[in-house]
């Protein structure tokens, strides 16, 4: 299944009713908006929407698969802050298989540096919510200590995440190239906390079903060759980066309209993807205190 990723336009507002409906119907808890009250809205309130909030949606035969939308913070005025919300993705297109999260954030967090000048983007996320906070983190956000009560029921605590700026271009950390065999050569794992080493297992599990085109998959290619060097020099904070920007790597950003012939994994790719697998399984067994590392 593709789908591309677009602007929400006005003529759009059908489909931005039903999949906002979905949402607010399957997650309750994940938005301060109630299903009981957006179900009831007219259309010219969802044409309204469609027309003047920013918005990016999914889409996947004509529906939305999944959206996110962001906004300027006009109360802020000692800096540019935005705020990123309505994040969702329907279940049949959820996993990283599909990266659709990862492309409507992605889009969204763009426009709000590009385009809105953004120093900080900012999002609030149910406390409970540990997959969701994977997520963001994963995507470069970070915890700031603040916390609401969420204001459809109290008893919930929201926390607020922010991302300071745009993924930056990776510097090598060193004069290190990257190796065929990164398991002779990785040093000692303290560094790299479990989390870390989870979130890159969680991506790679899905590399290989990745379809992207040529070009992109050139882009991988350097993606993982950072990844080989953070662990071989047990840069724990290279390889956060390193992981965030693969995951917003995923296929939606290769299936826009017009572009080139999508192709699966290159047998290179899929030698790295298992070289690294086995070195972060290996290496997570022996976090653990594993008497015996894990195979591949």
């Amino acid at each position: 299944m593709t789908y591309q990723v677009r602007r929400i336009e006005p003529n759009d507002f059908r489909e931005l009713k039903r999949l906002r409906l979905e949402a607010l119907k399957n997650s309750p808890l994940a938005f301060v908006e109630q299903y009981d009250d957006a179900v009831v809205l007219p259309d010219s309130a969802w044409r309204d929407r469609a027309s003047t909030q920013i918005g990016f949606a999914a889409v996947a035969g004509g529906r939305f698969v999944g959206m996110a939308g962001v906004f300027r913070e006009a109360e802020v005025i000692h800096h540019v802050s935005a705020m990123l919300v309505g994040v969702y993705v329907t279940p049949a297109f959820r996993g990283g298989a599909y990266g659709t999260a990862q492309a409507v954030t992605a889009a969204a967090v763009t426009f709000a540096f590009e385009h809105l000048h953004a120093d900080v983007v900012r999002l609030f996320v149910l406390d409970l919510n540990e997959r969701a906070k994977a997520f963001y983190r994963r995507a470069g956000f970070t915890e700031t200590g603040h916390t609401i009560r969420y204001p459809p029921d109290p008893a919930y605590l929201e926390r607020e995440m922010a991302l300071t700026e745009r993924m930056p271009p990776e510097q090598p950390s060193s004069h290190l190239e990257p190796q065929s065999d990164s398991l002779a050569t990785v040093r000692s794992m303290e560094q790299v906390d479990e989390e870390t080493i989870d979130d890159a297992l969680d991506v790679l599990e899905y590399l290989s079903e990745w379809r992207l085109a040529p070009q992109r998959w050139e882009s991988v290619q350097a993606i993982l060759d950072r990844m080989d060097i953070a662990l071989r020099t047990a840069d724990g904070p290279a390889l956060r980066r390193a992981v965030a920007e693969l995951e917003l790597s995923g296929p939606v950003r290769a299936n826009r309209i017009g572009t080139a012939e999508i192709i699966t994994a290159p047998s290179r790719i899929v030698d790295r993807q298992n070289t690294l697998v086995h070195v972060l399984t290996v290496n997570k067994g022996r976090k653990n205190g594993d008497a015996e590392p894990l195979s591949s």
